[in-house]
């Protein structure tokens, strides 16, 4: 399987090379995945799959906000 960073999956979804759903999706994969190499490695199981449900409407919204106003991540 092909490595993904947050940059390269943004510039696809961007580029409308992989859809919304499958954008969304592989930034929970990214996350699950490299949980060790970021701050949340010092958190529990279960904080962990907190910050996930509380993350993900968020970043829906972001996602709309970015493409409302035509920023980029």
């Amino acid at each position: 399987m092909k490595k993904h960073t947050l940059n390269i999956l943004y510039s696809d979804f961007a580029g409308k090379k992989i859809s919304r759903n499958e954008f969304e999706g592989q930034v929970f994969i990214y996350l699950i995945r490299n949980q060790s190499n970021i701050i949340t490695r010092y958190w529990k199981n279960d904080e962990y799959e907190e910050f996930i449900s509380w993350f993900y409407p968020r970043l829906k919204k972001g996602i709309d906000s970015y493409k409302e106003t035509g920023a980029s991540f």
